[in-house]
């Protein structure tokens, strides 16, 4: 792993320049468990170490140590199965200061099956710090909108979201749906939601999404 353009190492990032696999999963779990300062973590497209297998190697070689100093994780692309995200949520459940996530097109994670895994590896407080998240192109439906509500009303510092091109969420059906999710929570914290290519465009419809996500008069709607 390497920190930024220069392909130099850091103190404080670590950047994948090519895709892991499971087999590196374990050695990188150590490297991350003596690293405490390492506060951005970029292994985008890397599916064969977020597999069920890379993942349970990757936590194997973490041996239990908290990342407290992560700010950053990008895992876009990374393909997360169902059968592995509970694995996930128990890995992103040690990045207790967490603020900033990339899961963009993880499509099979964001199904209902994928998503209930993923709650019950984070538990009561994964992701608590969160303040952005970023989980566009990830073809969420209907059905799995209850789940996603869930998880994010647990995420009540959250201060940015990005739910762009998910069409299949953005409808009245499938907002109805996150508010049912959310079961009473809200995003008070909310300052920006992107909706790209979501069809939400109508200052009504805007409004409409504020208020069934609890989200702030002032939050900025992209769309």
């Amino acid at each position: 792993s390497s920190g930024g353009s220069s392909g130099r190492s850091s103190s404080t990032g670590a950047k994948a320049m090519f895709a892991f696999s499971s087999s590196a999963a374990p050695s990188l779990g150590t490297f991350l468990s003596r690293c405490p300062q390492l506060s951005n973590v970029n292994l985008s497209r890397s599916p064969d170490l977020f597999s069920t297998v890379g993942l349970r190697k990757l936590l194997l070689g973490l041996n239990g140590v908290a990342l407290p100093g992560l700010r950053k994780l990008d895992l876009a692309g990374c393909d997360v199965q169902p059968e592995a995200a509970q694995l996930l949520g128990r890995l992103l459940a040690r990045c207790h200061n967490l603020d900033e996530l990339h899961l963009r097109g993880n499509a099979a994670l964001f199904t209902p099956e994928g998503l209930n895994n993923l709650d019950a590896g984070l538990g009561s407080y994964g992701l608590a710090m969160l303040e952005r998240l970023y989980i566009g192109e990830c073809n969420i439906q209907v059905a799995a909108a209850p789940s996603l509500g869930a998880i994010l009303g647990r995420c009540a510092q959250l201060k940015g979201l990005s739910l762009s091109q998910n069409r299949g969420l953005l409808t009245p059906l499938g907002i109805d749906a996150l508010h049912s999710g959310l079961n009473g929570a809200s995003l008070p914290s909310l300052q920006e939601l992107a909706l790209y290519r979501c069809n939400v465009r109508t200052p009504e419809s805007k409004d409409r999404v504020r208020e069934l996500l609890g989200a702030p008069q002032h939050c900025a709607i992209r769309a």
